[in-house]
């Protein structure tokens, strides 16, 4: 028996994988990037390489400054959908507190109608008078 998933879980399933696309995307971009500055250009040697490989203290100024460019980067991608998330919330919020409408009074009105009705129905096979 499958059950279906309510609003509040379909919209947290859908940021969060909007959220994975985001990260895997900016990933993507950002190791494409490293790529094409780490192939050899005409300039570059790979003696030159070599001793850029072989100091620790630049690779792990080149991964924190990469880090921080990269959190930098998901920052600026995810605003706008951390927005719309906020929006979306107020809006549920506001609906959800903004009280009754016409449509669900008159609907009320309908249910109370309907229910005394079927009562009114039975009442009438029992109260019919016996010869």
């Amino acid at each position: 028996m499958r059950k279906r998933l309510s609003y509040s879980l379909n919209s947290e399933l859908l940021r969060v994988t909007v959220l994975i696309v985001a990260i895997a995307l900016c990933l993507a971009a950002q190791s494409h990037a490293l790529t094409e500055a780490d192939q050899p250009t005409a300039g570059k040697t790979v003696q030159s390489l070599a001793q850029k490989a072989s100091e620790p203290a630049a690779q792990a100024i080149d991964q924190k400054a990469l880090i921080d460019s990269m959190g930098t980067l998901m920052d600026n991608k995810l605003a706008p959908l951390i927005r719309m998330q906020a929006n979306l919330q107020k809006l549920m919020l506001e609906d959800k507190f903004s009280g009754p409408k016409f449509t669900d009074i008159i609907g009320g009105i309908g249910w109370i109608m309907g229910l005394f009705g079927i009562v009114a129905f039975f009442w009438s096979f029992k109260r019919k008078p016996t010869k």
